[in-house]
């Protein structure tokens, strides 16, 4: 008989089985846990961690869905976001959902500080890598995810694209960010 589990409870730690489905890693003891009410699968070939859902979820978002979201935090290794549209199902997001960028899943180059490649705000232009939520894991990695709006930290006038660089048309305040290539404001 399958072990039941809830939302939040410890699973193993990260040293001995790795993250899989419904499940995460939690950020400050390294425990893997629980994202839903389920039954535990332990995959003791892989060394993976999996919860089956008790009855069967109808997700906002799903794995490979693209979705807007507001930069709303920064706590450790993780940038936190508001998501409030799933561009995949040409959908707003009924209540603003919570997702999280992991700092290797910004940018294919390392990222030393958080506030180089986004800024408070910021909206963002990302994809969802994990199935279940919240919060919705996502990542911006790649050309056409990133920033695609961004204000001057200065003086709050929107950001506009000049090359790779984000430029104030007002105050001539230069942002770094990690910018999509699909920028709203050029």
């Amino acid at each position: 008989m399958a072990e039941v589990v809830t939302p939040g409870e410890n699973l193993g730690y990260e040293e001995e089985f790795s993250a899989g489905e419904n499940t995460y890693v939690h950020s400050e003891s390294g425990l893997v846990r629980s994202k839903i009410l389920g039954y535990l699968l332990r995959d003791w070939n892989a060394r993976v961690l999996k919860v089956k859902p008790v009855k069967k979820i109808k997700y906002l978002m799903d794995k490979g869905d693209i979705v807007h979201a507001s930069v709303v935090g920064f706590k450790d290794t993780v940038v936190i976001v508001n998501i409030f549209f799933n561009e995949s199902k040409n959908v707003f997001v009924p209540a603003q959902s919570t997702g999280i960028i992991l700092a290797s899943r910004i940018s294919g180059w390392r990222v030393k500080l958080y506030k180089e490649v986004f800024g408070y705000g910021d909206i963002v232009r990302a994809v969802v890598v994990e199935r279940g939520g919240p919060p919705y894991s996502l990542s911006t990695k790649g050309r056409e995810f990133g920033v695609i709006l961004a204000k001057c930290p200065k003086c709050s006038s929107t950001l506009v694209k000049r090359g790779p660089a984000l430029i104030c048309p007002n105050c001539k305040t230069r942002a770094k960010r990690k910018v999509s290539s699909k920028y709203i404001v050029t």
